[in-house]
């Protein structure tokens, strides 16, 4: 985009606003699957259609705009569906190692801008080329809406096993893991022995 790059900042930041209020009010509607694999997809479109068209053009800020729009709502659900995806044993240490590997690419991108000195679209249509595939890949990921997360490495291992986009669209049948109260242990307080008590 051609213009103040102050103004064009505070654009992209209001316009982060309405996507985080579609999230809210979308992620327990229609899923995080969906939700995020079609942001992705959309925002990576976007980025190489953008690439392609004439600078400052009204087309082209529209795109860009709504390329913005899409993948800030996108990366306000990775967070929450990453948390439901791992297991609570090792939940923390996958968040960790998830947002050490977004920031190593985010100190990357300067460097991918550099490449522009080549060809002006060669950053962009890379840029959109990773969201697209992190978009098709998160087709593959189970669905967590309405699901009990994984608790120890066993149930992670098997949950959401089968629950993949294409299965649902196929009409497969899903495989993922259902927790009753019969899997589970009935925890309830015992007192404590009499310490007068002999045994």
């Amino acid at each position: 985009m051609e213009g103040n790059p102050y103004l064009i900042t505070a654009i992209f930041g209001f316009v982060e606003l309405p996507s985080y209020a579609a999230v809210i009010y979308f992620l327990d509607i229609w899923g995080r699957r969906p939700l995020i694999s079609s942001m992705m997809l959309i925002g990576g479109a976007a980025c190489i259609i953008a690439a392609y068209l004439q600078s400052g053009s009204i087309i082209s800020t529209a795109i860009v705009i709504a390329g913005k729009l899409f993948i800030a709502g996108s990366f306000a659900i990775v967070y929450n569906y990453s948390a439901e995806l791992f297991p609570t044993v090792v939940r923390n240490s996958a968040l960790g190692l998830g947002s050490m590997c977004a920031r190593l690419s985010g100190a990357l991108t300067p460097l991918i801008s550099l490449l522009d000195s080549f060809d002006p679209k060669i950053p962009a249509v890379l840029f959109g080329i990773i969201a697209l595939v992190s978009g098709f890949l998160t087709l593959f990921l189970p669905e967590t809406t309405n699901k009990p997360m994984p608790q120890s490495l066993a149930d992670g291992e098997t949950f959401g096993k089968g629950d993949t986009c294409f299965g649902s669209c196929l009409g497969k049948k899903k495989n993922s893991r259902r927790y009753s109260v019969e899997d589970k242990t009935p925890e309830a307080m015992v007192p404590l022995e009499d310490m007068t008590k002999k045994v």
